[in-house]
C-alpha cells in the first residue's frame, strides 16, 4: 500500500497523541477507509516527518500516536518565488499544484491588466484558503516536508517592485533571450519568476519589469498556456541550479 501522508498544523513530538482536524480525518476515515493500527506519515511543514499509527476512530475524529521523527527532506536548495497572473476556473489550481510538485518555494497570485478574474474582498480570503489546501495536498503527494507560501493576491506593480531575488526573470514569448542561455550564469540560489495571465503582459507591464531588472526570457517558439509555463520554467531552473538531474 502506498505511503499515506497527512499535513497538520499541530506541534509534533514522538510518543504523543494528536487528534487530526476534520478535513484530514474525513479523508483518512471516509475516503481511504483506514482502520486503527494502520500507519500514516504526518508532517507539519517545519521539516522532516513522523511515522505514526492510527489508535482511535470516532466519527470525524481520528487519533494518532506520533512515532519516530524522520529528518529526511525533499526540499530544493533553489528558492523560487513565482508571481503569476490569476487564471480562470481550475487553471490556477493547476498552477499551484504542479508548481508545488516541481519545487516552488513561494507563490503570489497577481492582478494584471489582462487578468479576467474579478475577486471581491470577501472572495479573496476563501480563494486563498482554497489555494493553500491545493498546495498542501500537492505536498502530501510529492513527499515535500515544507509547505510553500501562498500569498494574498497583489497588483503586479507591487510584486515587481518588491522582488529582491538574486535572479529576476519574466517569461515573454517576445523575449530575445532564450532560457538555455541561463546555463552560462554563475550559481543561483534564488529566483523571482514572473508569468502573465492567459492574455499575456501589457506593454506597460513589460516596461515596468524591465526597469526593475527582470530579464525577458522566451521558452522557445511555441506559446505555452499560463498553467503550463510555470511547470516548464521551474523544471528547467531546477535542472540548472536545483535538484532535478
Amino acid at each position: 500500500m502506498r505511503d499515506i501522508r497527512v499535513h497538520t498544523k499541530q506541534q509534533l513530538s514522538s510518543g504523543t497523541e494528536i487528534i487530526l482536524d476534520d478535513f484530514a480525518a474525513r479523508h483518512i476515515g471516509k475516503v481511504l477507509r483506514l482502520n486503527p493500527g494502520k500507519f500514516v506519515t504526518i508532517f507539519n511543514g517545519e521539516g522532516g516527518e513522523f511515522k505514526s499509527t492510527i489508535t482511535k476512530i470516532n466519527r470525524n475524529k481520528i487519533t494518532l500516536l506520533v512515532g519516530d521523527h524522520v529528518k529526511e527532506t525533499n526540499e530544493s536548495p533553489l528558492k523560487i518565488h513565482l508571481g503569476v497572473g490569476i487564471s480562470r476556473g481550475d487553471r490556477m489550481d493547476t498552477v499551484i499544484q504542479k508548481s508545488t510538485e516541481v519545487g516552488v518555494s513561494e507563490i503570489t497570485p497577481l492582478f494584471t491588466e489582462r487578468v479576467g478574474v474579478k475577486l471581491e474582498n470577501d472572495k479573496v480570503k476563501s480563494r486563498l484558503l482554497h489555494w493553500q489546501k491545493v498546495c498542501i495536498s500537492a505536498c502530501e503527494q510529492s513527499h515535500r516536508t515544507k509547505i510553500p507560501i501562498i500569498n494574498s493576491p497583489k497588483k503586479i506593480e507591487d510584486w515587481i517592485q518588491n522582488a529582491s531575488a538574486q535572479k529576476k526573470v519574466m517569461l515573454d514569448p517576445k523575449g530575445k533571450t532564450q532560457i538555455s542561455t541561463l546555463k552560462n550564469n554563475n550559481a543561483i540560489v534564488d529566483i523571482s519568476l514572473l508569468i502573465g495571465p492567459e492574455g499575456g503582459f501589457s506593454a506597460r507591464e513589460v516596461e515596468i519589469a524591465k526597469n526593475s531588472e527582470f530579464d525577458q526570457i522566451s521558452l522557445g517558439p511555441r506559446i505555452l498556456r499560463t498553467e503550463t509555463a510555470p511547470i516548464v520554467a521551474i523544471s528547467i531552473f531546477q535542472s540548472i541550479w536545483g535538484d532535478i538531474h
